[in-house]
């Protein structure tokens, strides 16, 4: 998320500014919820073994649609995968790609859960779901150069201003048959730069994509190396 210098300026002459971008805390997900949970879905879940083919279908969902294209990008380049679908936001959560609801804060959002999420992978055919979840934030405090800026000129052009770029992706990786949770990959990123001016906080789009293309990096590299993990693979029949 990008400001304009005008706003920042606003913001730092406050103090400090601070954004969190965070798309999955709007969404009504409810992983578990307490209706779906029964003993035997408990019992179910410690019955449950790997079962991971040498070549896996994954179904993904993410948060943050606006990466869906380059995760499904990244999937598919991603060894021990032969084939991928991005569920689509119409069908978890009711979104549509072009409405533009006005009103739609003020409405509760559509409640899905990961019973639905596993249940659309299965008409697609699909082994495995993969869950993704990314965040980032931005945030800006003064350092010892505000001392030199006592007219509203000269703060254009002095380095007063530290940033701090931080971002988080999580992918949660299933088993779409019976719920086998194969792992939990946890990646971050986080870059200081100190000194800047007004017009150096334009840079901070930058250092949150540069971020996130190292994220998609590890995230790859991290499942690469849990697909290819035999001890999860499915045992053959005697």
């Amino acid at each position: 998320m990008r400001r304009s210098p005008s706003l920042t300026l606003t913001l730092l002459l406050m103090g400090c500014g601070a954004s969190v971008y965070a798309p999955g805390l709007n969404a009504g997900f409810d992983p578990e919820p307490d209706f779906e949970i029964s003993d035997d879905d408990i019992g179910k879940a410690f019955a449950a073994r790997p079962q991971l083919k040498a070549e896996s279908q994954v179904a993904f969902y993410t948060f943050d649609q606006a990466r869906a294209q380059e995760i499904e990008e990244t999937l598919k380049a991603t060894k021990g995968v032969r084939a991928v679908y991005s569920l689509p936001p119409l069908l978890v959560e009711g979104q549509r790609a072009l409405h533009n609801d006005p009103y739609a804060w003020r409405r509760e959002p559509p409640k899905f859960s990961m019973k639905k999420l596993r249940l659309l992978a299965a008409r697609a055919r699909c082994d495995l779901l993969v869950i993704f979840d990314k965040q980032h934030s931005t945030s800006y405090d003064v350092n010892g150069w505000i001392a030199v800026v006592p007219l509203v000129l000269p703060i254009l052009f002095v380095p007063y201003l530290d940033l701090e770029v931080e971002s988080h992706l999580d992918a949660y990786v299933f088993d779409v048959r019976n719920g086998y949770l194969y792992g939990h990959i946890q990646v971050n990123e986080r870059d200081a730069v100190d000194y800047l001016t007004i017009w150096g906080t334009a840079a901070e789009a930058e250092y949150v994509e540069a971020q996130w293309t190292r994220l998609k990096a590890q995230v790859k590299a991290s499942l690469e190396g849990l697909l290819s993990d035999t001890a999860l693979h499915a045992t053959p029949a005697p």
